[in-house]
């Protein structure tokens, strides 16, 4: 029997909820505020220019049913971060308003995320 609560799967197997795509290519908008003109055509164009392309580590939200049944056109994807990296991250967030990011808030941190309390967040 073996511990792995997940496998890793060829590249041509169809996606499903819960996979994980590292670096995975994808559109983004630009930083910079998008200027559209009023009464002009050329908006198109203008929204094309704003975008970029970025790489990404990323899980698949859209549900299992609608990807096998070909149900949707477009997939959900949600970043995905280490808990090392998530941690440096909430510490230096915690820092910059001025809390102390003790082992103990970050127990109680990551507790509220797994009771479902922050609902931007999984484990």
């Amino acid at each position: 029997m073996s511990d792995d609560w997940y496998e890793q799967v060829a590249a041509a197997m169809p996606l499903t909820q819960g996979d994980l795509i590292p670096d995975c290519p994808l559109l983004a908008w630009q930083a910079e505020p998008i200027e559209l003109s009023p009464g002009q055509n050329q908006d198109d164009e203008v929204l094309k220019a704003a975008s970029t392309a970025v790489r990404a580590d990323v899980v698949v939200l859209t549900q299992a049913c609608d990807l096998e049944h070909k149900k949707v056109a477009n997939v959900i994807l949600c970043p995905h971060l280490t808990l090392d990296h998530y941690k440096e991250a909430w510490t230096e967030s915690m820092r910059q308003g001025n809390q102390n990011p003790t082992a103990k808030a970050w127990k109680g941190h990551c507790d509220d995320i797994r009771e479902g309390f922050v609902w931007n967040c999984t484990f």
